[in-house]
């Protein structure tokens, strides 16, 4: 069996590790140390299914193939070269050390571009050799989307609603798209039927190729607009749409168009950073995006961005024209702004969720942000928004 990793690795540049029981046993091809893995890696061990693929957020894809009590690592591959905020992430999630960043840059570099689809069809292929399965690619491909509901069809509206429905459904989702607003657009699409909303002139096969297309098209220019990089807007889009064109019926693709539009969405809100800011501060304001509902401080930024907190709070001020707890508390905010308008979360319930040290702390910060008590803006949202709290 090691002889056909071996040839493996040799084809496509991939590594392979090998765990049994959760332990690691061997690998097969040249690793980073510390291994790029190691933040997935129990993510990886506890995937359910026998062939699994991972895509982290620095567009590494990973692929888990399990038979018995062994469990095969691929990867990683990527669908293209990470910039160099990607790059500063990567570092800082995995442990390397500035010193060490150049030698990543170059290890990165000979990673292999491997698109999706290619990516699917060698984790079919180990799947063959080690459980002599038949696993299809695009079961791979679309993963735990497969179990978006579609629903079911209805009476067929006249072309003037029609039309009308289907205007007001796209300027819903591309605006939710450009706002990162992954939350409500996955509520916006389990109520959304891509065959009623998207149809252009029937529901073959091809036609639903230009669904997609049209959708990817309109939604990477909406994440643009949201502060994506075009250049991983772009690459999404063409990935999505070169996936598309593997599949085999109607329903596979409207599931892959869902996928898409929650991978852009996203990946906007992952991103939104303000132009112009250095990649250090930019993967700082990740970070607080990432763990808001934690109770963290300047010196957690510091700390994770192993940089001394005097020099953090200097940096993200000249950078950012704020502090860095100004930053946080605004981004508690936003959320908090989102769960009052959009859940019937008591004020106890979201304070705790955003870990603020009491209720009334959150009211005051609330308070300074908005010019309003939390009472105040769910009670005229909900007047003005009354579609927010269905």
């Amino acid at each position: 069996m090691k002889n056909f990793f071996v040839n493996l690795y040799a084809v496509f540049g991939i590594p392979i590790r090998k765990f049994h029981n959760g332990e690691f046993q061997e690998a097969v091809g040249e690793l980073f140390t510390p291994d790029l893995a190691a933040p997935y890696l129990a993510v990886m061990l506890q995937a359910s299914g026998r062939v699994t693929q991972v895509i982290t957020k620095t567009l590494h894809c990973y692929g888990i193939i399990k038979t018995g009590g062994a469990a095969y690592i691929l990867g990683p591959a990527v669908r293209k070269q990470p910039d160099e905020i990607e790059l500063k992430e990567l570092a800082l999630e995995t442990g390397i050390s500035a010193e060490r960043e150049p030698a990543l840059r170059t290890y990165v570099s000979n990673i292999p571009l491997v698109s999706l689809t290619q990516f699917a069809d060698i984790l079919c292929l180990v799947n063959a050799v080690l459980n002599d399965g038949t696993e299809q690619p695009e079961n791979i491909l679309l993963g735990e989307a497969a179990d978006l509901p579609l629903q079911e069809e209805e009476a067929p509206s006249s072309p003037e609603e029609t039309a009308l429905n289907n205007l007001s459904t796209e300027k819903q989702l591309l605006r939710l798209v450009a706002a990162g607003d992954l939350h409500n657009l996955r509520k916006v699409l389990m109520n959304t039927q891509f065959r009623q909303d998207f149809n252009i002139a029937n529901n073959s096969l091809r036609n639903v190729h230009n669904i997609l297309i049209v959708a990817a098209t309109l939604t990477s220019r909406a994440a643009i607009a949201g502060g994506l990089a075009p250049a991983v807007a772009f690459d999404l889009s063409d990935t999505y749409i070169r996936t598309a064109e593997t599949l085999h019926s109607p329903r596979e693709i409207y599931v892959l168009m869902a996928r898409m539009v929650l991978e852009l969405t996203m990946r906007v809100g992952s991103c939104r950073v303000p132009p112009g800011v250095s990649a250090s501060i930019a993967a700082c304001m990740r970070w607080i995006q990432r763990n808001i509902t934690q109770p963290i401080s300047l010196a957690d930024a510091a700390a994770y961005l192993r940089i001394s907190s005097g020099y953090l709070s200097t940096r993200f001020k000249r950078e950012t024209g704020t502090s860095v707890s100004a930053y946080i508390a605004a981004q508690k905010v936003e959320v908090a702004k989102h769960l009052l308008t959009s859940t019937s979360k008591t004020l106890a319930e979201i304070s705790n969720y955003l870990s603020f040290s009491s209720q009334s702390y959150f009211q005051n910060v609330f308070k300074k942000e908005t010019g309003r008590t939390p009472r105040q803006f769910r009670r005229e949202s909900t007047t003005v928004l009354p579609k927010q709290e269905t």
